[in-house]
């Protein structure tokens, strides 16, 4: 609405001189041009957001840990690992951050800084999953999503996920996905009782996949 008032105080100074068909022509023209500025700003600030996640990791916590969230001398700790990525939660691991006296000092005990490496750097690092050949994801989403959704990821009906979404795609970690599909939310039902883990995981590398 904000923009399509501001069109219009953009366009009027044209509005005297020109005809009716040419300035609805050139209000699309402009209304597409807010658009695409608009889309790029939001990419560019998501990117913008995941780099700094990685240059506080990197300044941070490297000291102890690699960059890749390999093991190292100093720290055992895998963060690549599923058992690692659903050890805990978001919240659990930013107050681990922010409280314990070793990791708060180096950190500064500051929950924003904490919540960047957690939800964009930390917890994409097990997003590369391994299950075994036998298992067909496609066939899986086809048995068990297809209701709602197309071989896409499109939805069928307007209350279904869009899985090409880059903005629902953006907002949740191969965990969270995971825990969608195992335990369903909203009128999504879950599927913990019918997959095992290794399915879920596959789902979850196809869903990706998909990501447009």
């Amino acid at each position: 609405m904000h923009t399509f008032k501001k069109t219009n105080q953009i366009f009027s100074c044209f509005e005297p001189d020109l005809p009716l068909a040419f300035k609805r022509e050139l209000k699309g023209i402009i209304l597409l041009i807010l658009s695409l500025i608009t889309s790029f700003l939001v990419l560019f600030t998501t990117n913008l957001h995941a780099q700094s996640a990685k240059k506080i990791y990197s300044s941070d916590c490297t000291a102890c840990h690699s960059l890749e969230g390999k093991p190292t001398e100093k720290s055992k700790v895998d963060f690549t690992t599923l058992k690692w990525q659903r050890s805990k939660s978001e919240t659990e691991l930013v107050n681990f951050l922010t409280e314990d006296s070793k990791h708060s000092e180096i950190i500064d005990s500051d929950k924003n800084k904490a919540e960047k490496v957690v939800k964009r750097y930390l917890k994409t690092l097990g997003e590369k999953v391994e299950f075994s050949a036998k298992i067909n994801p496609t066939e899986i989403f086809q048995k068990n999503c297809s209701r709602c959704h197309l071989p896409t990821g499109e939805p069928l009906f307007p209350k279904a996920k869009n899985l090409q979404d880059s903005k629902l795609h953006e907002s949740l970690s191969g965990n969270d996905i995971f825990k969608v599909i195992q335990r369903g939310r909203g009128k999504m039902p879950d599927y913990g009782a019918k997959l095992n883990e290794q399915e879920i995981w596959s789902l979850v590398a196809l869903i990706r996949k998909m990501r447009k």
